[in-house]
């Protein structure tokens, strides 16, 4: 799947197990990393189910923004203080604290 030297869309057919096979749209993005100087081409696969778009760069962009999301719901779960304060402002002071210490640590 991950040859060439674009973007593509592709179709992917799951192998039948236990279920019947599936068959998705995938977005394969090609994009590069930079490490020490050198450019080396990546390849990142992602499964397009109801979303109408044209080109695979747009996918990326788009999961980009939604990871950063789905990571601070994760490390909020992780940092949540329990209180029995109905205040917003002690709750907000509370999570913020608790988010500092998690990105300085």
């Amino acid at each position: 799947m991950c040859r060439g030297r674009r973007s593509y869309f592709a179709h992917y057919t799951f192998a039948a197990g236990k279920y019947p096979a599936d068959t998705v749209r995938l977005a394969v993005v090609r994009t590069y990393q930079q490490k020490k100087g050198n450019k080396k081409a990546v390849w990142l696969l992602y499964v397009v189910i109801h979303v109408n778009v044209h080109d695979p760069q747009t996918v990326r962009v788009r999961y980009r923004a939604r990871f950063g999301i789905e990571s601070s719901y994760r490390c909020m779960r992780d940092t949540h203080a329990t209180t029995t304060s109905r205040n917003p402002a002690v709750r907000f002071f509370l999570i913020s604290v608790a988010f500092l210490l998690v990105n300085c640590g």
